[in-house]
C-alpha cells in the first residue's frame, strides 16, 4: 500500500496568476493534503511562481531543474533522469499545458511513474511561424513533440473539446471542468458597493470589465475599440482592465489618443481580490482569438455578470448560466456594443447564478474531490 500522503508532481505554473495557475492553486487548496500532496516542477531559471509562497505553506516543494534543448542538449536529457532517480517519493506527474509539450513524461515513464496526465488548457498556439525557413523548422520540431504526446502520457485530460482537439487530436480524453470557489465569486451587493466606492465609481455608472493577460491571444485592442464605441453611447461608462502583459502600453496609448484615459482603469495582474472586482462590473467582455475553456468566464457568470464573448474562441460549453452572448470577432465594435446592451437590458444580479455554476459541476470542491480520487486510484511507481 502506498504511503500517505502520496506526492504528485505538477508542471505548468508560471509567474503570472492566469487561468492555469489559478486552477492549479485552487485544486491544491481543496485537496485533503493528508492524502495527496503536490510538488511543482519548473525550469532551472524560472522566476518565482505565481503562488509559490502559498503552495510552500501547504507543504509543496518547488523544483527548478528543467533545461531546454536549446540551452543544453546534454542537460536537457540528464536533468530529469537525475531528478526522478533522486525523488522516489513522487508517484505521479500531472502536466498542465497551454501548448503541445510532453517531454518530462518520457523521463517519468522511464523512472516507473505509472500515472502521467497530460492536461490541455488551451485551443491554439499564440503566434504563427512566418517564412519558409521558419515554417520548416517549426514542422521539424513538431515530430518529436507529437511522438511524445502520442507515447508517454498514461491519460489525457482537457478543459474542453477544443482544447483536446488542439493538444491530442483523436485521443480519448477525460473532461475536467475548470472549477472555481463558487462561494467566493458569488454576487454580493455589499462588496459591490464598497469596491465601487474605492474605485470612485458612481452606483449607477455603467462599468464594463475584462480579466486576463494583455497579449495577442486575448485580443485587447479589440476590447479597447469596443469600449470606445460603447463610450460614445454611454458617456459615463468606465472600463476595468484586470491583468497585465506586453500589450498594456499599446492599450494605454490608444486610450490616451481616444480621450479615454480617465475612464479606463488598468488594475494590474497577480491580484488576490479579483472576485471582488467582478462585483463592481455590470458586464464582462472577452473578444479572445482562442481559448480552452476560460476560467474567467466561469468566474464572471458566478458573479452574475452578462458576458459577451468571442464566438470563435470560447466553447459553447462555457455558458452554464444562460448569461453568455457569443459574437464573432470579425464583427464590428458596434455589433459588440449592441450585444452588450441587449445582455444588460433588464438584467438583475443575484446569487442564483453561483448555484447554476455549482449545478453544472464547476465548483472546485467537486472537481478536486474527483481529481483526488483519481490520484489515489492511479498513482504508482514501479
Amino acid at each position: 500500500m502506498t504511503n500517505r500522503p502520496i506526492r504528485i508532481l505538477q508542471w505548468g505554473m508560471g509567474d503570472n496568476r492566469g487561468g492555469v495557475e489559478s486552477f492549479m492553486f485552487q485544486l491544491y487548496r481543496m485537496m485533503d493534503r493528508e492524502q495527496v500532496q503536490f510538488d511543482f516542477l519548473a525550469s532551472h531559471d524560472a522566476p518565482k511562481l505565481a503562488y509559490e509562497d502559498e503552495v510552500k505553506a501547504f507543504g509543496a516543494n518547488v523544483y527548478r531543474v528543467i533545461y531546454s534543448q536549446r540551452e543544453s542538449p546534454t542537460k536537457a536529457k540528464t536533468c530529469l533522469r537525475k531528478f526522478f532517480t533522486a525523488h522516489p517519493e513522487i508517484v505521479g506527474l500531472h502536466m498542465h499545458a497551454n501548448f503541445p509539450y510532453a517531454a518530462p513524461m518520457k523521463y517519468a515513464k522511464e523512472a516507473g511513474i505509472g500515472m502521467r496526465i497530460l492536461h490541455s488548457h488551451n485551443s491554439a498556439k499564440s503566434g504563427e511561424e512566418h517564412g519558409i525557413v521558419q515554417k520548416t523548422v517549426a514542422l521539424l520540431r513538431q515530430f518529436p513533440v507529437r511522438y511524445g504526446i502520442d507515447h508517454y502520457p498514461s491519460a489525457y485530460f482537457a478543459c474542453s473539446d477544443k482544447a483536446a482537439e488542439f493538444m491530442f487530436p483523436g485521443k480519448p480524453f477525460t473532461w475536467i471542468r475548470n472549477g472555481i470557489d463558487t462561494n467566493r465569486f458569488a454576487f454580493d451587493e455589499g462588496i459591490r458597493n464598497r469596491v465601487r466606492t474605492e474605485l470612485h465609481l458612481h452606483p449607477d455608472q455603467p462599468v464594463l470589465g475584462f480579466c486576463g493577460r494583455l497579449d495577442d491571444q486575448k485580443n485587447p485592442m479589440m476590447l479597447m475599440r469596443i469600449f470606445a464605441e460603447y463610450k460614445k453611447r454611454y458617456p459615463q461608462a468606465h472600463l476595468l482592465v484586470v491583468g497585465h502583459g506586453q500589450m498594456q502600453e499599446e492599450m494605454v496609448s490608444y486610450a490616451k489618443y481616444q480621450g479615454l484615459t480617465d475612464c479606463v482603469s488598468f488594475l494590474g495582474g497577480n491580484r488576490d481580490d479579483v472576485n471582488e472586482l467582478y462585483q463592481a462590473m455590470d458586464a464582462f467582455v472577452m473578444p479572445s482569438r482562442f481559448e480552452g475553456l476560460p476560467i474567467v468566464g466561469i468566474e464572471a457568470q458566478c458573479a452574475g455578470l452578462p458576458c459577451v464573448v468571442s464566438a470563435e474562441a470560447v466553447p459553447r460549453s462555457t455558458d452554464v448560466s444562460g448569461l453568455m452572448t457569443f459574437v464573432s470577432i470579425m464583427q464590428s465594435p458596434e455589433t459588440w456594443v449592441k450585444a452588450i446592451e441587449l445582455s444588460m437590458n433588464g438584467h438583475s444580479r443575484s446569487m442564483n447564478y453561483a448555484m447554476a455554476v455549482r449545478q453544472a459541476g464547476f465548483d472546485m470542491a467537486d472537481v478536486a474531490a474527483r481529481m483526488q480520487q483519481y490520484y489515489l486510484d492511479n498513482a504508482c511507481r514501479s
